[in-house]
């Protein structure tokens, strides 16, 4: 236990010097200057390497104690630590294996763009849900360029070709556009698809394609805290999220305007650019939390 105790005093120099990195960073972006998620990875990166062997080799030290030695009043808090220390090791070290892929994601190796598709659960479809809005991503270097959302019916009518649907789609339809493209359970086909339908109504060639869905879109708000839409009098959070959206889609939508899910597509907007705009690399942390669970 003494053996894990000076490992575990080792592993906080270098814990500490990601924490001030961090923190600087959020200074730096409170007084309004954006920063390069890329930057601020490899500066944590050696640090973060040198606390890892630290930790592991505690750890090690840690699963040779025998927990009846432990007085009985520290038993709890001994197993807790004994439990979670794994986690925190593998959090590291699946950071050292994905650098290389963060450092292309956030654009360390040139401009990227990404398109997301927002999907709705409620409405089943191959990939997850129907498309009602589409986003576009810019990211170089590790910093966010700029975020545009849209509604996914402005990119399908510049649609000028006519595209033939599959079969199915046929009964209900002469064309394929868009906001049908993720047909295939497949998901790299239908991203291919999307890519292939944004690029004929004139949008760019983009780098990648994500889907979001209300499931996520919660687990984002409880990252970002609560959205104000003055324009509905609504307060959106992780808890309401669900039944709110569900009651202004369902009955409490203009009726002449007849756009029921536009309110989805306005909350979207705002919880994503909150989300991409943030410099705050906690919050970010979270985020990739929630958007892999």
């Amino acid at each position: 236990a003494l053996l894990a105790g000076k490992y575990f005093a080792e592993a906080g120099i270098p814990l500490a010097e990601v924490a001030e990195e961090i923190s600087l960073s959020k200074e730096t972006y409170t007084q309004g200057s954006k920063i390069s998620l890329l930057d601020l990875l490899k500066r944590i990166k050696l640090p973060l390497g040198e606390a890892a062997e630290a930790l592991v080799l505690g750890n090690e030290a840690l699963e040779k104690v025998n927990v009846d030695d432990i007085p009985e009043e520290k038993r709890e808090t001994f197993l807790l630590m004994r439990e979670n220390l794994p986690v925190l090791i593998g959090l590291i070290k699946k950071f050292e294996q994905n650098e290389a892929l963060l450092e292309e994601l956030l654009g360390g190796n040139g401009p990227r763009k990404y398109l997301f598709l927002l999907q709705n659960n409620h409405e089943l479809r191959a990939t997850g849900g129907f498309i009602g809005s589409y986003a576009l991503l810019d990211v170089n270097d590790g910093v966010v360029r700029r975020f545009f959302i849209d509604g996914i019916f402005n990119p399908d009518g510049q649609l000028k070709e006519n595209i033939v649907p599959p079969q199915p789609i046929q009964k209900i339809s002469a064309g394929w556009s868009l906001h049908d493209s993720n047909w295939f359970p497949d998901f790299p086909v239908s991203a291919e698809k999307a890519i292939f339908f944004y690029e004929k109504t004139g949008g760019p060639t983009v780098d990648g394609v994500m889907t979001l869905t209300p499931t996520v879109m919660q687990k984002l708000l409880a990252v970002t805290g609560p959205i104000t839409l003055p324009q509905y009098g609504l307060t959106v959070d992780a808890e309401n999220f669900i039944p709110i959206i569900q009651e202004q889609v369902e009955t409490k939508y203009d009726k002449e305007e007849n756009q029921p899910k536009k309110v989805l597509a306005d909350l979207t907007a705002l919880l994503l650019e909150r989300v991409f705009a943030s410099q705050d690399p906690a919050a970010l942390y979270r985020t990739r939390e929630a958007l892999v669970e």
